[in-house]
């Protein structure tokens, strides 16, 4: 009938494809492709520019650690992610590797921004001996980044025995 708000008959499905060469896509799958591929297309990218360590410490003692990070890609950087400093035996981040003084970022970056970060890390007490601090931002892959695989960045490191003195001694008397 002229002025009916009801569809054609042949567009009530209640499941519909879309068709393309190699397949079928169900409407629910085709908004998910196209949601991924959004999100991917607005991913940030995450990578260490600068890890500025001393070249040696003490097991259990402190150093000043210092980084910087740009994000580059044109998407933001939404908070909360965590930037981790591991002590490696050879600079290739894997599970044998000791992760230390974890920091949250709480604060976004911008679209083809960057950030610096500056403390103190309490290295972990391990053998002496030459060792590597790799820092990974994003350690715990809460992001979604354009690329992965830029975001660390090791130096060496030496890792020394506590110099202990001794000062007194006593025995007793007899």
């Amino acid at each position: 009938a002229s002025g009916s708000t009801q569809p054609p008959k042949q567009m009530k499905y209640k499941y519909m494809q879309l068709m393309t060469p190699q397949r079928s896509l169900s409407v629910t799958s085709f908004l998910w492709l196209i949601l991924a591929l959004a999100t991917s297309l607005n991913a940030a990218d995450l990578s260490p520019t600068s890890f500025v360590a001393p070249s040696n410490g003490v097991g259990g003692g402190q150093i000043e650690v210092s980084w910087a990070v740009t994000n580059r890609d044109s998407a933001i950087a939404l908070p909360n992610w965590t930037d981790t400093i591991y002590l490696s035996s050879d600079g290739v981040l894997d599970v044998l590797d000791t992760p230390f003084s974890p920091l949250t970022r709480t604060i976004p970056c911008a679209a083809n921004g960057s950030y610096v970060q500056a403390g103190v890390a309490t290295l972990p007490a391990a053998q002496p001996g030459a060792w590597f601090l790799i820092l990974k931002v994003d350690s715990a892959g809460t992001l979604s980044e354009t690329n992965e695989a830029n975001n660390q960045l090791a130096v060496p490191f030496t890792l020394t025995a506590p110099d202990l003195l001794v000062t007194n001694l006593a025995a007793p008397a007899s």
